[in-house]
């Protein structure tokens, strides 16, 4: 990925940076716990979620979590923990899903998570917001 591309990327869709969304203020703890609370809310909610649980088959540069939405709508996210940084595969991915249409959404807290997932369902199934 070109710097110029990547910069651009940062900007629209950094890390936690969506405007619309609290602050994505990091949860402490490994991405694994985060992974499995972010997991459960979707369960809770009765979406269907998933999870490529196996490291050695898993795919370099796909998001952690595909949440399936009402009326045929995904939602792709990439959970880091405080620390985490993603890897150019990532980067990579990103990248070329935008250039479709589709964004992979990074955060690295559990409120963020639930805000994200949130805000989508009340968009696709046109509900005002909560307030």
């Amino acid at each position: 990925m070109t710097k110029a591309i990547e910069d651009r990327w940062s900007k629209h869709y950094g890390i936690g940076e969506d405007p619309d969304l609290i602050p994505d203020k990091p949860d402490e703890g490994l991405e694994s716990y985060l992974l499995s609370r972010c997991m459960l809310y979707c369960k809770d909610l009765s979406l269907e979620a998933w999870h490529d649980y196996s490291r050695k088959k898993n795919r370099a540069g796909w998001g952690d979590i595909f949440v399936f939405l009402p009326k045929a709508n995904i939602l792709l996210v990439e959970l880091k923990s405080a620390t985490g940084r993603l890897e150019p595969e990532q980067k990579e991915k990103r990248t070329r899903l935008s250039y479709r249409g589709h964004i992979v959404h990074v955060g690295r807290s559990f409120e963020w998570f639930k805000a994200l997932v949130d805000r989508r369902v009340r968009e696709i199934e046109g509900k005002p917001e909560r307030g």
